[in-house]
């Protein structure tokens, strides 16, 4: 599964500028919630919930995340414009560097940090449903440890 996420993902960065912009661009601003259920978030499947406020006025794009296990409240906000441009954030209280970037009418998120010890990158592909109420998040961490496909299933509050 994870090289078909990666062929896709690659398959997708391929495509010239010039079709690119021929997508129209989703609006993924609102209050998405984690449908826990109908996700598979593997080594973080210790979320009990996740909320994601987005506002997303293009190119400019900022999530304030909520993340809760049994162990307690994660914050932080991720500030990007969607034009590839790298930026610094802070995602429980772990300094992280990213970017966005348009694939036709999906949005890729790229971001990489240190988490004890090891450095860990994390490529989210954002897909919006027809009708704007579903967020589907097609995730992959990648560590020297190896690779893990993660979905995430959002929904529009």
């Amino acid at each position: 599964m994870i090289r078909v996420l990666t062929c896709l993902l690659m398959s997708v960065a391929v495509l010239s500028v010039g079709a690119l912009e021929s997508f129209a661009r989703p609006n993924y601003s609102g209050r998405w919630v984690l449908n826990v259920e109908a996700s598979y978030l593997g080594p973080l499947s210790n979320r009990t919930s996740v909320i994601r406020e987005i506002t997303h006025d293009d190119p400019r794009l900022v999530i304030a995340i909520e993340s809760r296990t049994s162990a307690g409240k994660q914050t932080g906000e991720v500030r990007l414009l969607t034009q590839g441009e790298e930026a610094v954030f802070t995602i429980a209280g772990v300094e992280t560097t990213g970017y966005a970037r348009w694939f036709g009418d999906h949005l890729m998120l790229s971001a990489t940090h240190m988490i004890d010890g090891v450095d860990t990158q994390i490529d989210e592909l954002w897909t919006l449903s027809e009708d704007g109420k579903t967020l589907r998040i097609d995730a992959v961490i990648i560590t020297s440890k190896g690779s893990e496909e993660l979905l995430g299933v959002f929904e529009k509050q």
